[in-house]
């Protein structure tokens, strides 16, 4: 197996990016805000376009954030998607995430589930994962500098740093049979 570059998804990014591959509604449609559906839109793209050696991962936290899903069939979708499309970012350091989680506490702590944000940011550092896909402003403002081994960037900013030439194929697509393969709005 070739060499493999892991982009984090955060529990945000991980919801949306199935939820849009299983309802096959446009961003636009779902959303008001036009930033947020731009977003959204380019996590879409961003799956069936992103090259390799980049695949999506998981970090623990955000597995063990959607295991506390008590809709039966949201959870099971997650639990799907997580063991046939998306990877694992494995963590053998406990002790320096504990630590790391700590230190990024002091700079985001604005809420109860800022100390999610700061742990998942470490098992990123833990794991050498460089880039952490969020479109959480305050998670991005507070800490986005913290780390010197994990980025926290914007869907949007990730896509347009591919520079992928308008009009390119996608890496994979959507069967012919599934809907989505009908649906134009995640075409590049």
């Amino acid at each position: 197996m070739g060499y493999v570059e892991l982009v984090a998804l955060d529990s945000q990014c991980y919801t949306y990016l199935i939820t849009a591959l299983t309802e096959l509604i446009s961003p636009l449609e779902r959303n008001t805000d036009e930033g947020l559906a731009n977003e959204h839109k380019a996590l879409v793209r961003l799956f069936f376009y992103m090259p390799s050696p980049l695949c999506f991962a998981l970090p623990p936290s955000v597995k063990a954030e959607y295991e506390n899903i008590t809709d039966p069939h949201i959870l099971a979708s997650h639990r799907s998607w997580n063991s046939s499309i998306f990877n694992d970012i494995q963590i053998t350091d406990t002790t320096y995430v504990s630590e790391r989680t700590e230190s990024f506490s002091k700079q985001h702590n604005r809420k109860e589930n800022d100390y999610l944000d700061c742990k998942i940011l470490s098992e990123c550092d833990a794991s050498g994962t460089k880039t952490l896909l969020s479109h959480d402003k305050k998670f991005i403002e507070d800490l986005s500098c913290a780390s010197d081994q994990t980025a926290i960037i914007r869907p949007t900013l990730f896509w347009a740093h591919l520079n992928i030439p308008k009009g390119s194929p996608p890496r994979q697509r959507p069967r012919y049979d599934n809907p989505l393969s009908a649906e134009t709005w995640w075409v590049w």
